[in-house]
């Protein structure tokens, strides 16, 4: 996929981050073209260490058979599993377009404490706050 669309689409998903941050995450980049069905994240698995932007598509997350979200435009999934208590995925994350792009990052918690990467921690921290607060209050 072309670089400045995947350069936008990183930006949308995880604002304002400093150039060097986006160097380090795109030499880590997975890009991936999944097809509509096929599972990200598995609710309740461990986590990997990763780390997911949307960059085009639709994706659908699910706790249990619910559906709690759709999202099309670029969007950062996946941050719940390294700051999270249950240190477990909160979701599973299904891809409900055909098809969709990702990149996936694997970060070494201990990287985004400090060096390059503590401004990516300090945000991710943030959205996965508010991901805990917003499931904490879904009626189950």
């Amino acid at each position: 996929m072309e670089y400045t669309v995947v350069k936008a689409a990183v930006r949308k998903a995880l604002g304002e981050v400093a150039e060097e941050v986006l160097a380090t995450l795109f030499w880590r980049a997975e890009e991936l073209t999944l097809r509509a069905g096929e599972e990200i994240y598995q609710e309740g698995d461990e986590p990997d260490n990763t780390v997911a932007i949307l960059v085009s598509g639709e994706l659908s997350f699910f706790q249990g058979a619910e559906l709690i979200s759709q999202v099309s435009e670029p969007v950062c999934f996946g941050e719940v599993g390294f700051f999270g208590a249950q240190k477990k995925r909160t979701a599973t994350v299904r891809v409900s377009s055909e098809p969709a792009t990702i990149l996936r990052f694997k970060i070494d918690p201990e990287e985004m404490k400090s060096g390059a990467l503590s401004d990516l921690g300090k945000v991710l921290k943030a959205r996965a706050w508010v991901t805990v607060v917003q499931d904490s209050k879904r009626k189950f």
